[in-house]
């Protein structure tokens, strides 16, 4: 992207050591991507530093990298995010996990569905993972076609010639909002992840804010939506944003005190009362 292009799409990622993989994520965004896009990095205590250097430098010079930084212990995924959305240009924000691969077209599928009449409006892309296709609670929230448990065993060609023939989610569905896609101007008004969630559940609190924000000033309109046709493979590691971080009090014990109920039961309230 060059400096006179302003992004459409601003993407955040938080990652924790695993260039490789953020690497390859900013291959597939480069070549899968259709709007102008620049994505915001931070890294959580990088302990291979040559190689974190590398990636960053490669992708800064190419102009899609606009804004990194860093942290030396692991401050979790979502206070730095917050910092990051603040540099944000683009008109809508999007969070990524740093070991995912988009589908070609995820951008424009996931925009088509942009509703302009509708404030308070979270959609997110529906992920492949790598896990046993046996799994029915799996099957209701993911693709579960494998295309490689890891970097090595991963071809991207493969992934895009094949990606959307062999979907189990072929339609979108308001039961499997994952991570969000949402107009600037509503994560301004959110006020972004709420602190107190900073270790887990940041993103839970986020949906019911998106909910309690349609309920209070718009008059009970709001509208959760999993696209299908925009997919993410994610390679689902589970260190990602874990190794040494101290997650504070139990999320949920926050949760609930807040909000009154489980996250469980905000979702089946947002799904039921929907726009």
């Amino acid at each position: 992207m060059t400096d006179d292009i302003q992004p459409k799409i601003s993407i955040v990622v938080v990652s924790l050591d695993n260039p490789e993989y953020f690497n390859l994520l900013m291959l597939g965004l480069a070549q899968n991507t259709k709007s102008p896009f620049e994505v915001l990095l931070h890294v959580n205590v990088p302990y291979r530093v040559t190689e974190w250097e590398e990636v960053i430098a490669r992708w800064t010079q190419y102009g899609t990298l606009t804004y990194v930084t860093r942290s030396e212990r692991n401050l979790g995924p979502f206070c730095p995010a917050n910092d990051l959305f603040k540099q944000a240009k683009g008109e809508y924000f999007v969070f990524m996990d740093d070991d995912m691969y988009p589908a070609p077209g995820w951008d424009i599928a996931i925009l088509k569905k942009v509703n302009p009449n509708i404030k308070c409006q979270y959609l997110s892309p529906i992920l492949f993972q790598p896990i046993d296709a046996a799994d029915t609670d799996a099957d209701k929230a993911y693709n579960t076609k494998s295309f490689g448990k890891d970097i090595e065993s991963f071809d991207p060609e493969v992934f895009k010639a094949q990606w959307k023939d062999v979907r189990n989610i072929v339609e979108d569905t308001q039961g499997i909002c994952g991570d969000f896609f949402m107009k600037a101007s509503l994560w301004y008004e959110l006020g972004g992840y709420d602190p107190l969630f900073y270790g887990k559940g940041g993103d839970l609190d986020l949906k019911a804010k998106v909910w309690h924000l349609g309920m209070v000033k718009y008059g009970g309109v709001f509208e959760f939506y999993a696209v299908a046709d925009s997919c993410l493979y994610h390679f689902a590691h589970i260190r990602n944003n874990k190794v040494g971080f101290e997650p504070g009090a139990p999320f949920m014990d926050i949760y609930v005190e807040k909000w009154g109920m489980t996250p469980g039961e905000f979702w089946q309230k947002a799904v039921d009362n929907g726009s």
